[in-house]
């Protein structure tokens, strides 16, 4: 795992049984609509496994989910001497639009209002959380790293991929065809 975001928040996972990560979601209120947010996570798959010869065809299987998932992106980066193809299959290789919800795609001028009023509530709540932390703790300081966003290394091609509607505890996976470029 390199990292996790959830609604453009760095987030730290947990550890759960069967190599299995928790990530902390968004919570609606009871009786609303589900939040829509977007959830990112930067994680390194063993290269290893592909033997990257002159030609072949892989599969990549994608961590499972335990939530349906609406919209699965990929952004895949692979050695800058192959070419490389998806193969049919639930994803399709598309130009990244950004969010696909229309709730996260909204002007700026409203989300930069939004997020002044969060930044005003969320300066009060912060200096009330530093105020209890002081008084409870004694200024003890947290033990563990703390949630960061870590850009990625781009490095050589990359291609992104979508597939849509992946039911719960379903592993994605897309096959590609990989060829040494001359």
């Amino acid at each position: 795992m390199w990292s996790a975001e959830v609604a453009g928040r760095p987030i730290r996972p947990a550890a759960a049984e069967a190599e299995a990560i928790l990530l902390p979601l968004e919570k609606g209120r009871a009786g609303d609509e589900a939040p829509t947010f977007v959830v990112s996570v930067v994680y390194l798959q063993d290269g290893q496994r592909i033997a990257w010869l002159d030609k072949g065809r892989d599969r990549l299987q994608l961590p499972a989910i335990d939530l349906p998932t609406a919209r699965t992106g990929v952004l895949l980066y692979y050695p800058p001497h192959f070419r490389v193809e998806p193969q049919a299959g639930s994803f399709r290789a598309e130009a990244d639009p950004g969010p696909f919800a229309e709730a996260l795609r909204r002007p700026e001028a409203a989300a930069a209002a939004d997020n002044k009023k969060q930044a005003d509530r969320g300066a009060a709540g912060l200096q009330a959380l530093v105020d209890k932390f002081r008084n409870e703790t004694g200024g003890r300081s947290v033990v563990g790293s703390l949630p960061v966003h870590v850009a990625f290394p781009t490095f050589g091609p990359s291609m992104f991929m979508a597939s849509e509607l992946t039911a719960e505890a379903t592993s994605p996976s897309f096959e590609l065809a990989y060829k040494r470029a001359k």
